[in-house]
């Protein structure tokens, strides 16, 4: 079985992609508050080197790395072996561009020439920190996952991810329901831990989903499910792509999750257990140190969450990792 990545990569450095960004950004929509613009989804933490490192490191079975660009490259970066440079414009239908949105480009990897029918979606933030084998990703060839139903909520009136959660359920709600996984012997196994199930106990008994608990993690996918939800939802997931930036409106890659889970297109696997999550720095740094060095914790995130002196924690991020993953991959000039 191949199984590639896809890693989709910006950078707000480039002055060609300022200027298209700008031009298509406009006064009236930084004003309306339906769009995502925030310049922590653009700026470069300069974590892409060490996740290939990690890649060539703990991951050399996969079979292709498809790095999604708008027309970038690292300086550092050479294209060579198993990496591959996807331009927007390689897959992406020219409708949708350009794009600026996370979610159209998401929305449609299925389009990558030459994808795997099993792929891992990787964020540059998600570093593997130790040894993962296929079967931490696909059993049986199946995606490796853990299903929890959980209720959505929005703290935050304007804040734009939970409406797109809510539009994701929403969107399912119209071909499924609680009993799509109820039917299913695997939702109650113990090999996805017994807080998934315990989890989504009290909203089993309602017949509409209320959502699924997603981590933020790599996610192994069946280019088949994207091509199958395609053909039932065009408009929905058009309508997505259509949007320059990430919008109130939106769907997002997390739909196409859930879509396995609840097509039974999953095998149960406690992928919570392997992950660690930071994003509080320079706070978080003395714990993100210690926990490359555990055992036990395959993979860590690294999200850009520096609202103060990013250049000092940029600095110390780099010592850091620098220390963890000090072989150069064979993808560095």
């Amino acid at each position: 079985m191949k199984i590639d990545v896809v890693l989709p990569w910006v950078t707000s450095s480039d002055p060609k992609w300022q200027a298209s960004r700008n031009k298509y950004l406009g006064e009236s929509a930084k004003a309306d508050g339906k769009i995502d613009n925030d310049e922590e989804l653009f700026r470069d933490w300069d974590t892409l080197k060490y996740l290939l490192r990690g890649i060539n490191d703990h991951m050399p079975w996969v079979n292709k790395i498809f790095l999604v660009t708008a027309g970038q490259r690292p300086e550092w970066l050479q294209e060579a072996g198993k990496l591959k440079l996807i331009d927007h414009q390689d897959f992406i239908p020219k409708e949708y561009l350009p794009t600026f949105s996370s979610h159209a480009i998401e929305l449609n990897f299925h389009r990558i020439p030459g994808l795997s029918e099993h792929f891992i979606y990787f964020n540059d933030d998600m570093l593997p920190a130790q040894n993962l084998k296929e079967t931490d990703f696909f059993k049986g060839g199946l995606p490796a996952d853990q299903a929890s139903l959980l209720r959505i909520s929005q703290p935050i009136y304007d804040l734009i991810y939970g409406h797109v959660l809510l539009n994701n359920t929403a969107l399912l709600n119209q071909h499924f329901s609680t009993r799509s996984l109820k039917r299913q012997r695997k939702f109650f196994s113990l090999k996805q831990g017994w807080k998934p199930t315990l989890m989504s106990l009290p909203y089993l008994h309602y017949k509409n989903l209320p959502g699924f608990f997603n981590a933020h993690g790599p996610q192994p996918f069946l280019k088949s499910a994207y091509e199958r939800l395609w053909e039932l939802e065009p408009e929905v997931l058009g309508a997505t792509s259509s949007n320059k930036f990430r919008h109130i409106l939106d769907v997002n890659q997390y739909v196409f999750r859930d879509f396995q889970l609840l097509s039974g297109q999953w095998s149960p696997h406690n992928i919570v257990r392997r992950t660690r999550f930071f994003k509080d720095f320079p706070g978080q740094f003395a714990a993100l140190e210690k926990t490359l060095q555990d055992k036990k914790v395959q993979v860590v995130c690294i999200n850009d969450d520096v609202t103060e002196d990013f250049a000092g924690s940029f600095k110390r991020m780099q010592e850091i990792l620098d220390r963890h993953y000090p072989n150069p991959s064979p993808w560095e000039k």
